[in-house]
């Protein structure tokens, strides 16, 4: 922001903003000019706020977080993160920015960063660990690329909200699933089985195309997510981890695949020239199972949208559409099935991370304490 204050005499002083410290003040530089009408004072005026804001921003000292902010994004986010991840980070800086945006990176201390976060739970703002995370890369890269000489968010604890305990399902619920499956299309009992046996995100399971069938050997090959963004609309991407990954089924899932894979044939040759079809992220263009009858993929959102009504109309326990996948993890772990095979399965690099996905309940902890059954003898209680 810049602005003019007429000194008399026909001179005037021009100030321009260029942030604040850390105590909140306002930081400005300022030039005394004699122009010759209001014309030419816009125009000074305006020279001077570009030649202000481009010595500050090329400045790394005086670099404010705001201009920082952009280049991190420019020289890491948008490169390094997925346009989905980029996307939620839209909106985890806006009140970020709102509150550090015009102060001095080299200035903004561990304190002014806690202050924020208990302003923000004050408030009762959510995405707090998202935010945490957001500066803590922030900072990092700035201490990285030698803009700080220390790491404001070193002394910043993470901030811990109380997450809802997820409760899977068990096999017997699954079961009573499946019992409903006459209530709605093949379609439909598709995903439910897709989710539940392959364990799959559901972007995974929409995905899914011909070219990634193996009757041979039984399975698919997952290496491809479907994702949304406002910027890029639907777009077929590799998988979270960018492997490609075998994972068998059982022969009745498997057929269903192939059944699934004639319906999807049948659409192309009925819609013929209005056929349009789907390309992947390297412009090859795939036969999606779960498509319109156009070959356009619907949005992911409209898979939860159909899970969402099915669990109200059938009375079955709701959890999210995403909490299959959970599921499909706590059944295999309580079937006793190797632990490195779930991981393998689940597609995670780290057991740790596999070992979130593991639910128990009562059931379990019953089968724990009988573990010692009969180990005591009745002679021993007294």
């Amino acid at each position: 922001m810049a602005y003019s204050k007429d000194l008399g005499n026909g001179k005037y002083r021009l100030f321009a903003e260029v942030g604040k410290d850390r105590k909140g003040r306002r930081r400005r530089k300022t030039k005394i000019v004699t122009p010759s009408g209001q014309r030419e004072l816009k125009r000074m005026l305006s020279d001077f706020e570009y030649e202000v804001r481009n010595t500050e921003e090329q400045s790394i000292e005086n670099i404010t977080f705001g201009a920082f902010k952009d280049r991190w994004r420019k020289n890491f986010a948008d490169k390094k993160l997925a346009a989905t991840t980029n996307e939620v980070l839209d909106y985890v800086l806006k009140p970020i920015i709102t509150a550090f945006e015009d102060m001095y990176m080299r200035e903004i201390r561990t304190l002014d960063i806690e202050d924020f976060f208990t302003a923000e739970a004050d408030a009762g703002r959510g995405s707090l660990e998202k935010k945490y995370y957001a500066l803590q890369s922030i900072f990092g890269h700035a201490l990285r690329w030698e803009v700080i000489e220390s790491n404001p968010m070193d002394g910043v604890g993470k901030p811990h909200t109380k997450k809802k305990k997820l409760k899977p399902y068990t096999m017997e619920e699954v079961k009573r699933i499946a019992d409903h499956f006459p209530e709605i299309s093949k379609y439909h009992q598709r995903l439910i089985m897709i989710a539940f046996e392959f364990s799959l995100r559901r972007g995974e399971v929409v995905a899914i195309a011909e070219d990634v069938l193996d009757y041979e050997r039984g399975g698919i090959w997952i290496k491809r997510a479907l994702v949304y963004t406002s910027k890029h609309g639907l777009q077929l991407k590799c998988t979270k981890t960018g492997d490609e990954t075998f994972l068998h089924c059982t022969e009745e899932l498997m057929e269903e695949l192939r059944a699934q894979r004639n319906a999807a044939l049948r659409n192309k040759l009925l819609a013929g020239p209005d056929w349009n079809g789907f390309k992947d992220e390297d412009g090859n263009e795939v036969l999606l199972l779960f498509a319109d009858p156009f070959g356009v993929p619907y949005h992911p959102n409209a898979v939860t949208r159909f899970w969402g009504r099915f669990v109200k109309r059938t009375g079955i326990r709701q959890i999210r559409f995403h909490d299959l996948r959970h599921s499909s993890a706590s059944i295999m772990a309580r079937e006793q099935v190797n632990m490195r095979a779930i991981q393998s399965r689940l597609r995670h690099r780290k057991l740790t991370t596999t070992n979130r996905y593991l639910h128990t309940d009562d059931a379990d902890d019953i089968v724990a304490a009988e573990t010692f059954k009969g180990v005591w003898g009745k002679n021993n209680a007294k």
